[in-house]
């Protein structure tokens, strides 16, 4: 299940699919084969174009994140009255957080995916969002802002980085 905490504080329940564990451990077998693909291949995977044909593994794996997971919060979120464009931090736990939740959607023509509705941020924790966004609030009503950038590049396990 999804749980929703707005701006003001208030929590929302938002139940999701069923069969999430069976969900999870099909959708986990789907990212070891576009893993497996990805290597399988000659040329760096930034290099290539998006192939957003049926049957391709990664957009079935886009697919099956937004009809059962992100779709349903998606429309709570537009439904309470959380405007386009905003913001909005995901804290996935468990197997869910090894899937780019944040590229979810249809890949249908005509129709939204995710981006196209929110820009999404991941938090590792809900506690770390907190703090990071009651420092953030302090500093913004204060004398003086200061916006920080915080880059690391790890060239031996992330070599484009």
């Amino acid at each position: 299940d999804g749980i929703v905490i707005l701006p003001d504080g208030k929590l929302s329940h938002i139940p999701l699919t069923a069969n999430a564990p069976q969900l999870l451990t099909k959708l986990s077998l789907g990212m070891a084969e576009v893993r497996e693909m990805d290597t399988d291949l000659p040329m760096p995977r930034a290099s290539r174009k998006v192939r957003l044909t049926k049957g391709d593994p990664m957009v079935e794996l886009l697919r099956t994140l937004w009809s059962h997971i992100v779709k349903p919060i998606v429309q709570y979120l537009l439904d309470v009255g959380v405007k386009e464009n905003s913001r909005i931090w995901w804290c996935p736990g468990g197997k869910l957080s090894q899937f780019p939740i944040h590229a979810a959607g249809p890949y249908v023509e005509g129709d939204r995916n995710l981006h196209d509705y929110f820009v999404s941020s991941y938090t590792p924790t809900l506690s770390s969002l907190i703090v990071a966004r009651q420092s953030r609030m302090k500093k913004d009503h204060g004398s003086h802002r200061s916006d920080s950038v915080l880059a690391i590049g790890q060239s031996v396990s992330l070599p484009k980085v």
